[in-house]
């Protein structure tokens, strides 16, 4: 992830963060995201710096064989919504396509309703595959896993595919673990399986924490902040 000073952000994406509090729903109402997300404005400004310079390029670059070429140009930038049951992924997933919709195109990946299992690598690989076959137009695609399993698995499923034309037109851009402070342990201070790994340096760009009121001092987001320094946003 490149460090960009502030010069070099496109005028757009500045005023962009400037009026991001305020985001529209489906029927048209305005919604105040920091009443739900206190710092949303400051997740926004993040998420933005580590997908800014993922612009769009023109047809004409793409080889019209390049199924068959050795190097690609990826096209589809990944956003991975990750956190065990209850860690509010969709509502995070909502604030992020309403805020941005008239920034990008975003397709949103989940486990079906109903589905057995809460995650399935080979389902995400096969949706990939389907997105790269529709053509080379950007696309950002969040990924909803709502389960008890390791970010490891879920990248290493992407970076690895079995198709490698999917390989080179997919990135993951970032990695969000979504945690909601009132769903966080079993009892007696003991975490949900495969929490605190879901959180671990490296692997992480944000920790999105929900369920604590602005201001107050949880003990909970310290312990969190052992864990992952920096890019805490509750």
């Amino acid at each position: 992830m490149g460090v960009h000073e502030s010069h070099d952000i496109p005028l757009e994406y500045t005023m962009k963060i400037h009026n991001m509090v305020l985001a529209k729903t489906e029927n048209g109402s305005v919604m105040d995201t920091s009443l739900h997300y206190p710092v949303f404005k400051t997740f926004a400004s993040h998420f933005m710096l580590n997908n800014i310079g993922n612009f769009s390029y023109p047809q004409s670059d793409i080889n019209s064989n390049s199924m068959s070429t050795s190097e690609n140009k990826p096209f589809i930038s990944i956003t991975l919504l990750v956190g065990i049951p209850g860690g509010n992924q969709e509502k995070v997933c909502s604030m992020i396509t309403q805020t941005f919709k008239e920034d990008h195109k975003f397709v949103v990946l989940r486990q079906p309703l109903g589905s057995e299992t809460l995650f399935n690598i080979k389902n995400l690989q096969d949706a990939l595959g389907a997105l790269v076959e529709q053509g080379p137009d950007p696309v950002r695609v969040i990924v909803i896993v709502a389960a008890y399993v390791e970010i490891a698995e879920i990248i290493g499923g992407i970076v690895h595919h079995p198709n490698k034309f999917v390989r080179q037109s997919c990135y993951v851009s970032t990695v969000n673990a979504c945690i909601d402070l009132r769903n966080m342990f079993i009892c007696n201070q003991t975490c949900f399986p495969k929490l605190i790994e879901q959180c671990q340096e490296g692997w992480v760009n944000n920790i999105i924490i929900s369920g604590v009121k602005q201001g107050s001092k949880d003990k909970k987001i310290e312990f969190l902040r052992k864990i992952k320094p920096f890019s805490i946003h509750s």
